[in-house]
């Protein structure tokens, strides 16, 4: 595997930068519920966080067990 290629699997397997990306995702789909709020397509902004809530949690859980995962099997 090439130097540059691990980097990134360690930044992408990284807690923190899963729950960065996470809150970014979040407010993403907060701010497009807001904006959609009291409109006819309200229910783009309802998906729109919905997706993102459930990705945000699904990324970050598995990073976490991943990470958790990993440390295991070096002992």
């Amino acid at each position: 595997m090439s130097n540059a290629r691990k980097v990134l699997v360690r930044v992408l397997t990284s807690v923190r930068f899963a729950i960065i990306v996470s809150i970014g995702a979040l407010v993403g789909g907060s701010a497009c519920f807001a904006a959609t709020s009291g409109t006819p397509s309200h229910w783009i902004g309802v998906l729109a966080l919905s997706v993102a809530t459930g990705a945000s949690g699904i990324y970050v859980g598995t990073v976490a067990r991943l990470r958790i995962r990993n440390r295991s099997d070096r002992r």
